[in-house]
């Protein structure tokens, strides 16, 4: 009775740990390769990135970003201001959309999730 009792505890505690495992943070974005630009939308002004160095390091900051708690269930964010990032293939446009909330800066990808990315972004990006 002992050892089926430890046994039944035991597999509660993998049950709880497996359940309670960090979110995988895939961010469905394009190979690096396949990117023609990036263009950012800012307060009406627009900057593109063709460099593929560039390309590069937005693509990377973006991928170290922490998928959040909070869902994406509308195509634009539920906020006043945010900035559009456009990814363009041959063969789709990636929309990404950069926000700040509560001193925090968000991305979100609509329908996909909201992240919590680095201030590296906007640095790079050379957004106030």
């Amino acid at each position: 009775m002992k050892k089926i009792f430890i046994f039944f505890s035991f597999l509660f505690f993998i049950i709880i740990f497996v359940s309670c495992k960090k979110e995988n943070n895939d961010i469905d974005l394009p190979e690096i390769d396949k990117i023609l630009t990036i263009n950012i939308f800012n307060d009406g002004s627009v900057n593109s990135y063709i460099d593929k160095e560039d390309i590069k390091n937005i693509v990377s900051i973006i991928l170290d970003s922490n998928k959040t708690s909070k869902d994406s269930v509308n195509e634009i964010p539920n906020t006043e201001s945010y900035i559009v990032l456009e990814m363009v293939t041959s063969d789709k446009t990636y929309t990404i959309y950069l926000y700040n909330k509560n001193e925090e800066i968000y991305l979100e990808i609509p329908y996909q999730g909201i992240y919590e990315v680095n201030e590296k972004l906007y640095e790079f990006l050379e957004i106030s």
